[in-house]
Parts: structure tokens; C-alpha cells; sequence
């Protein structure tokens, strides 16, 4: 079967099935807009909230130190610190920072060589962005899981109703592959358009949400509109799944 030939069956499969695809799509788009939202903000907080304390402190961030020497100091130093004081053991006592964007990531690597990075003053907020992180990290894997069963369930719902077509297409000549190849390319065209749907709504939605922040909390950045490694590995993985789901689900009906 020509490739052409494919494309033009894939199609027909949306035209008979309008319902159904349309659906499948709005459905599909909700939880991809929702993952996109959940992962822009776990990944770009530290940067909002920096920029919201940023304004009371102008001249930096000073944390305290415990466990580091003058053979951290070249670490500090890559990872943005100055003004590194020592105390009168010879350890690093203070250091300061312009931006609290990555403080957790520099935190948990202290803590990974038994050392400690502390401010008794932003501590509690810092605590608060760690939450924030953990939950939207938490809610998008929820959401893939949800996406993966979604997938599954809309995959055995098509194939089950087009069994008598798909008899129909042996029968004519068309080898397991073909067939497979026409359900294939239907699926893979309702993801782009779930996923291009989903990007343009996540905009509108991440708009209103800075208008937000601008108008009532005063801050002058915001979110991202657009990501494009989010949507990149978001649209990566949902297509493995997708084919891996899709595959075991016809070699499970004996078809393939």
C-alpha cells in the first residue's frame, strides 16, 4: 500500500468517526493544557518568586554556611556566589547571591556532601516554592498517567468498532501492516492536533494568569506563554506511548 494511499484512509477514518475523534481531542487537549501549566510552573517559580523578593532585597541574598572551606570556594563561585567570609576556623561562614532562582538545586547538592546552605528570613518561603514544586511535579505525573489510560482505552474503543472494517481490508488484499499503518497515522494526526490545540489554549491561559500577578501582586515578569522544550518532550513522549500502547493493544486482539 502506497503512503499516499494511507494518509487518504487515515483521513476517511476521521470523517466516519467525527464524534469520536472530536471528543477524543477536546479530552486529550484538557489534560496536555493542564501538563504544560503544571510543568511551566514547577519549572519557572524559583524564577517568580525571585523576582518578587528581589525587591526588598536589591543588593542580594546572604545565606549562611556550614561545612564548607576554602575548597568549596570554587564551587560557590561557579554556582553565583561572592562575598565569601570566613570565619576564624578557617570554614566559610557567609556568602551572598543575586538570584534564589536555583537556591533549592545548590541546597540539595550541600546536602548531598553534608553541608548546608541556610537564611533564617526567607527559610518559610523557600519552604512554600519547595512545596509548589513538588505538587505541580506530582499533579503532571498524575496527569501522564491519566493521558497513558486515556490513550489506551480510545485505542481499544476505535479498533473494537472498526473490527468488521479492518476484516474488510485483509480480505481485500491489505497486509497487518497496512492496516496497522492506517490506525497508526489517524492516531498520530488527533495527537497534533490535541497537542497544537493544547499549546495555543496554555498561552491564553498563562496570559490571563501574569495579567494576574502584574495587576495585583506587582510583579513585573511572568510566566512563559510558550516552552518549547516542554511541549518537545511532552509531544516526544506522548507519541512513544501512543505507538507502544497502540501496539500492544492490536497485537492483544490478534491483528497485527
Amino acid at each position: 500500500m502506497k503512503i499516499s494511499d494511507t494518509v487518504r484512509l487515515a483521513f476517511n477514518e476521521g470523517r466516519n468517526g467525527k464524534t469520536e475523534w472530536i471528543s477524543s481531542v477536546l479530552m486529550h487537549a484538557v489534560v496536555l493544557v493542564c501538563i504544560f501549566l503544571t510543568l511551566t510552573v514547577s519549572l519557572e517559580t524559583g524564577r517568580i518568586f525571585n523576582d518578587y523578593m528581589k525587591q526588598g532585597y536589591p543588593d542580594g541574598y546572604e545565606f549562611y554556611l556550614n561545612g564548607f572551606d576554602e575548597n568549596d570556594v570554587s564551587w560557590l563561585e561557579n554556582r553565583g556566589f561572592m562575598n565569601i567570609f570566613f570565619s576564624e576556623d578557617g570554614n566559610v561562614s557567609t556568602a551572598s547571591i543575586d538570584s534564589i532562582e536555583k537556591i533549592w538545586i545548590y541546597k540539595f547538592q550541600a546536602l548531598s556532601g553534608r553541608r548546608d546552605i541556610w537564611n533564617e528570613d526567607i527559610e518559610n518561603m523557600l519552604e512554600i516554592v519547595l512545596f509548589i514544586n513538588t505538587v505541580f511535579v506530582s499533579i503532571g505525573l498524575v496527569l501522564c498517567v491519566i493521558m497513558v489510560n486515556s490513550s489506551n482505552n480510545s485505542f481499544s474503543m476505535k479498533i473494537d468498532e472498526r473490527r468488521e472494517y479492518i476484516d474488510m481490508l485483509y480480505r481485500l488484499g491489505a497486509s497487518g501492516r497496512d492496516c496497522v499503518s492506517i490506525f497508526a497515522v489517524y492516531f498520530l494526526l488527533r495527537e497534533l492536533i490535541s497537542l497544537a490545540a493544547a499549546v495555543a489554549v496554555n498561552a491564553v491561559v498563562m496570559h490571563i494568569i501574569n495579567i494576574y500577578l502584574t495587576d495585583v501582586i506587582h510583579i513585573d515578569t511572568g510566566f512563559s506563554l510558550f516552552r518549547p522544550e516542554i511541549v518537545g518532550i511532552v509531544a516526544a513522549v506522548s507519541v512513544v506511548i501512543m505507538w507502544i500502547s497502540f501496539g500492544k493493544i492490536w497485537r492483544k486482539r490478534n491483528e497485527f
